[in-house]
């Protein structure tokens, strides 16, 4: 099974089938129905004594992801004219470090999880000096990218607007 990431898995008595990161995928009505390559839940039959039901698990189609990336771009655009506004923002730029920068992530992953059903539905670069990639800081960690920056005194990075409105243009945020 090593090769075949991203799998989507089910399989408790009961449970609906389950994905992981940007996939959905509908379970077929019937096992074994013909259908396009998903996690097919069979129940478990009459014999079984642990009543956990058979799993299948197959590589999801990449048209499937750009299904998906495509249907989230559409609910966000609706978010957005209902609203009263024109512009899509997808990437943000976080000039900030620490855990200022790691609770703006959080809180905006929380808010893209209830309100578009995707954690990952915006993507965030942060700024990163050498003394916060030594210490693996967590803010790193939860960012989708880095920019490395100056270290110093924050005139030389995080308070340099200069260098942040550049860093905006050249990661097309």
């Amino acid at each position: 099974m090593r090769g075949n990431w991203p799998l989507l898995l089910a399989g408790l008595a009961g449970a609906s089938a389950l994905s992981w990161g940007p996939f959905r995928s509908p379970v077929a009505s019937k096992p074994g129905a013909a259908a396009s390559p998903a996690v097919l839940r069979t129940p478990a039959d009459a014999t079984s004594r642990s009543g956990i039901s058979s799993v299948r698990a197959v590589a999801e189609p990449l048209s499937t992801a750009a299904t998906y990336q495509a249907d989230l771009e559409e609910r966000m655009n609706s978010y957005i004219r209902e609203r009263g506004g024109d512009t899509l923002i997808r990437r943000v730029l976080i000039a900030n470090n620490g855990m200022a920068a790691t609770k703006t992530i959080m809180s905006i992953r929380k808010w893209a999880y209830k309100t578009f059903g995707d954690e990952n539905a915006i993507e965030f670069i942060v700024m990163a000096s050498a003394e916060d990639l030594a210490a693996n800081a967590e803010f790193i960690r939860r960012a989708n990218e880095f920019v490395e920056v100056p270290a110093g005194s924050n005139a030389n990075n995080y308070a340099n607007v200069q260098l942040i409105v550049d860093l905006c243009v050249s990661q097309n945020v």
